[in-house]
């Protein structure tokens, strides 16, 4: 990652950071940006993928991993952060299926909660655009198709990262490839 300076084009500054492969929107709360390093899509095995969900701290211009490949269990794709709530789609390997999942993960910690995800896992890479709106209401695109559309699934945020899907998803026309809420 670069540091450029916008008047004068000139790199400030150069970071290598800890995953490989960022994809994906980065998402910046505060200081702190948020990376989807989905890693080596050749490995298999999650503790060597260098995978993960990687904060980058553009004050001070370090950074860190936050949630490591093996606790994801796949490979980060998107992420997207509030206060005091993230959540990322997880994708497997390739020769796994492609099988894709929504986790949350505490943005300051890194701790990624107990009961599974909160979309299970799909058949093929479904999972596709994460937006949050006022950042008490996430909005998720799914590529699967039921009749009348593509569903949007959406989350009502309890605190501090408590999330309750409501019973009717939103439906697209096309499959979602991104989420961009509007305020």
């Amino acid at each position: 990652m670069v540091r450029i300076d916008l008047e004068t084009g000139a790199v400030e500054d150069r970071l290598e950071l800890k995953g490989r492969n960022p994809i994906g929107l980065m998402d910046q709360v505060g200081s702190q940006l948020y990376l989807a390093d989905a890693g080596s899509w050749q490995e298999n095995d999650p503790a060597k993928t260098g995978a993960a969900i990687e904060v980058v701290d553009t004050a001070s211009f370090t950074s860190k991993v936050l949630v490591n490949d093996v606790t994801l269990g796949g490979h980060a794709v998107q992420v997207s952060v509030t206060d005091g709530c993230g959540v990322a789609v997880v994708a497997g390997a390739y020769d796994a299926g492609s099988l894709t999942s929504l986790i949350r993960f505490d943005p300051e910690s890194g701790t990624v909660p107990t009961g599974g995800p909160l979309i299970p896992t799909t058949t093929g890479f479904d999972i596709n655009g994460l937006a949050w709106l006022d950042g008490r209401i996430l909005l998720v695109g799914d590529r699967s198709s039921t009749s009348g559309g593509y569903p949007i699934h959406v989350f009502d945020k309890g605190a501090p990262c408590a999330l309750t899907e409501r019973k009717t998803p939103l439906l697209a026309l096309l499959p979602p490839v991104g989420i961009f809420a509007l305020h």
